[in-house]
This record gives structure tokens, C-alpha cells and sequence, in this order.
């Protein structure tokens, strides 16, 4: 235990924490007193020790649930738990929703175990939290156990705030289950490390803890700025053109013939019309939030973008973005949007017709089309044709992809028939591969 509380103490100091050699003695002197079964106990009793500011607890926990991982099941069930593995996806569903509606955190844990088991054959690390988030869909969880009936407007808002807070617990608690095994894997001090070395701009959208939300906005925000200002320096420098000689020589004639003044042939060069198309489906939300930010922040350089939202039919949120400030308009295009066509689970194909249905007529010559999503659409007709429709009406066609390449065309993947219809197909998992496609658009 020491070692281990010696090898904590390190990788504090190293995340900024400034944790001294004599509160590192307190510490191992506050051991003695601990009860080592009581986790909460355990934890706040180092963090009395360790951290001079409530600035320095999140840093603490997040390492804290790296070095002393819950161990057991932590059930409060009476009889033995029965078994799992035969259960299949949509089962373990019903079986957390009953675990959360009852506000069971034991059974919750150990239901959270078992779909991770199921999805660790096909996936790992960070990428095997992103998948559990998305198998689980988090807001149709809300949407179904947010449902009462024979009670009053308060009692109602009362429970739906009750049942959000039940799914950040659910959310905690498959992000310490995925740590857990990242640990086993490669031990605390290189998960720790991975951690530690990464900025917030490299982190992965799923991975983004809720604690990390405001931070990840505060940042888009001020990449925004950045890029806003860059984008006008490249196309002030792009409209420059060519030198001019024949401009040159005569404006050097007022100068005795020195070459003091150059001329160039300007260029002009038109702003893009952007069209957005988000999957707004389960984890994928995470990234379409974050990216449909950094878009309404960027409004000025963009001036004419139209959104569209959709999960298995297509809505149109173009004036709630542009109106409303960009941090209040995000949540408010997600809560108005006419995204649920029939059972809420994601439909590409269906989502793209009814958008060429309704909406083609702002694909034009002048237009880039970018998507955001997945191309998950739960094993259903993928509808391509509609996506080489847009491409032969556009001019240009870009996909954004949460997903890690390895992972596209696996499962009810579908990002190769999409693909050969697009100019490129981007992986986006960050602000910082965010930040570099947009350059790309000035």
C-alpha cells in the first residue's frame, strides 16, 4: 500500500497537484486510522491528506480511480446474483433500466460489467467506452424512464431531474469500469500517463467526462476565436494572387523605377455555402455538440450555413443556432429538433431521404456538404444513392467520423458505401482534428 500511495502521490504532482513530502507522511501516518473496506471513507481521507484546494479534486479522483480501483461487485442484493452471459443486448437493457428506475447502484455496477464484457471482444480502451454509451443510448434512456403517469407537473420535474442524475451515475460508472480494465491491462502508472500527457484538445469527444464539459465549451470557444482569425489572415493572403509585373513596372515609374510597391493580380475568392447534417443519436451527440459549437461560434466566416439534426428522420435547426447564443443554442436545437421518426434508434437511410426529400434544393454548386456521425444505422438500408445525388449536385462532399478507422465497416458500420460517394472521409475525435478540417474549408 505505501508503494502504491508513494507511486499516487507522484503522478499528483506531476498532473500540478503540489503534494509535499510532509502531506505525503500525513497521508501514510492517515492509513492507521482508515477503513479500507469503505471506499468513500478511504478516498476523502487521502484527499483531506493530498490536496490543498477544492481545484485539485478532480484531478484526485480521476487518479485515485486508477490506483485503487472498487474492488468486488459491491451488490445489495441478499441472494447470489444470477448469471448474465446469456442474456442478450436488448435484455440487459430492460435490466438496467429497471436497476436505474429503482436506483439500485450495486446491480447497476454489475449489469454495467456484463455489457462491457459483450462489447470487449470487439473493442477496447476508450473506443470500448464510446461503444457502451452508444449500445446504451443514454438519451433514450432518459426519454423512457422520464415517462410517469398519475402525477403533477412538479412531481414530474422533480423525477426527471432524478432520473438524469441516475445516468451521469451510470455514466461514472462504466467510465471507472473501463479505467479498471485499462488498468489490469497495462498497469495504473501507464494509464496514468496516457492521461496525464494528453491535453484537453487531443482528448477523445466519448471519452469527455461530465466534470470536463464546461472546459471542453470554454475551449471551443476560444479555438473558435483562433481559427476565426486565422481563416481571415489565409484568405486575405489567398485573395492577394499572383504578382502583377505589368502593374509593377508602372507604379515603380513615380518611384524613379524602383520596385518599392509591388501589384497583384487579386483574386476573388467566394465564402463556401456550408450544409451541416449531424447524427445526434447516443454517444455521437457528445462530438455533434462540440462541433455544431465550434460551427455557430464560427457564423462570421461561415455566414450562410444551414443545420440539419437527425437520428432516424431529418429536421432543419438552422435559425434556433443562428439566433441564440451558441452556448444556450446548442442544447435548445437538440430539445426542439423533429428528430424521432419512428422508434429513436439510428437510420441513415431513412434520414437522408427525408432530407432530399425536403431539403435538396439547398445543394447547389457552391455547396460543402459535411456530415457528422458514425454511419451506424442498426443494420438498415443505408439508402447510398441519395448521397451521390448531394455529391453530383455539390461541391464538395466531407464526411466527419467520430470512430477510429479500424473500426468503419465493422458491425452495422456502413462508412464504405458512404465513402465512395464523398471527397473525403475524416476521422474527428477531437477539437484538434476538428480545428484542422475546418482550416481546410477557408
Amino acid at each position: 500500500m505505501l508503494e502504491r500511495l508513494q507511486s499516487f502521490g507522484q503522478k499528483l504532482r506531476e498532473a500540478g497537484v503540489p503534494v509535499s513530502n510532509h502531506e505525503m507522511l500525513v497521508a501514510s501516518q492517515t492509513l492507521q486510522h482508515l477503513d479500507w473496506t469503505d471506499r468513500e471513507q478511504f478516498k476523502w481521507g487521502l484527499a483531506s491528506a493530498m490536496c490543498r484546494s477544492p481545484g485539485h479534486l478532480e484531478v484526485f479522483s480521476t487518479l485515485f480511480d486508477l490506483f485503487f480501483a472498487p474492488e468486488g461487485l459491491e451488490l445489495d442484493l441478499d441472494t447470489a446474483p444470477p448469471d448474465l452471459s446469456e442474456l442478450d443486448e436488448v435484455e440487459l437493457i430492460e435490466q438496467i433500466i429497471k436497476a436505474l428506475r429503482e436506483g439500485r447502484d450495486g446491480e447497476l455496477r454489475r449489469l454495467a460489467r456484463a455489457v462491457l464484457d459483450t462489447l470487449s471482444k470487439e473493442a477496447s480502451g476508450g473506443f470500448l467506452l464510446y461503444r457502451a454509451l452508444r449500445t446504451l443510448d443514454m438519451d433514450r434512456l432518459l426519454q423512457r424512464l422520464a415517462e410517469r403517469e398519475g402525477v403533477d407537473e412538479f412531481e414530474q420535474n422533480i423525477w426527471k431531474m432524478e432520473v438524469q442524475s441516475r445516468l451521469e451515475r451510470l455514466r461514472r460508472i462504466l467510465e471507472q469500469e473501463v479505467r479498471k480494465r485499462m488498468v489490469e491491462e497495462r498497469g495504473a502508472e501507464d494509464v496514468a500517463d496516457r492521461i496525464l500527457r494528453v491535453p484537453l484538445e487531443e482528448r477523445d469527444f466519448a471519452t469527455i467526462t461530465s466534470d470536463e464539459v464546461a472546459d471542453v465549451r470554454r475551449s471551443v470557444v476560444s479555438l473558435a476565436r483562433r481559427l476565426a482569425t486565422r481563416l481571415a489572415k489565409l484568405r486575405k493572403r489567398g485573395a492577394r494572387g499572383r504578382l502583377d509585373m505589368r502593374k509593377t513596372l508602372r507604379k515603380s515609374l513615380s518611384a524613379g523605377g524602383a520596385l518599392t510597391d509591388p501589384q497583384f493580380k487579386v483574386k476573388s475568392r467566394s465564402r463556401p455555402d456550408i450544409i451541416l447534417l449531424c447524427d445526434v443519436s447516443g454517444s455521437v451527440a457528445a462530438f455533434t455538440r462540440f462541433t455544431l459549437l465550434l460551427v455557430a461560434c464560427l457564423q462570421v466566416q461561415f455566414p450562410r450555413i444551414r443545420s440539419f439534426l437527425f437520428i432516424d428522420t431529418t429536421d432543419e435547426v438552422t435559425d434556433t443556432l443562428k439566433s441564440t447564443d451558441p452556448a444556450d443554442a446548442i442544447p435548445k436545437a437538440l430539445q426542439i429538433a423533429n428528430v424521432i421518426w419512428l422508434d429513436g434508434h439510428s437510420d441513415y437511410g431513412h434520414s437522408f431521404k427525408n432530407f432530399h426529400e425536403n431539403y435538396i434544393e439547398a445543394v447547389t454548386d457552391r455547396a460543402h456538404v459535411i456530415i457528422l456521425g458514425d454511419a451506424r444505422s442498426n443494420y438498415r438500408n443505408p439508402e447510398a444513392w441519395v448521397l451521390k445525388d448531394v455529391r453530383e449536385r455539390a461541391k464538395r462532399v466531407w464526411w466527419l467520423n467520430p470512430e477510429a478507422p479500424q473500426h468503419w465497416d465493422t458491425g452495422d458500420s456502413v462508412m464504405s458505401a458512404y465513402a465512395e460517394h464523398c471527397d473525403a472521409v475524416h476521422e474527428c475525435r477531437n477539437l484538434k482534428q476538428l480545428a484542422s478540417f475546418i482550416e481546410r474549408l477557408a
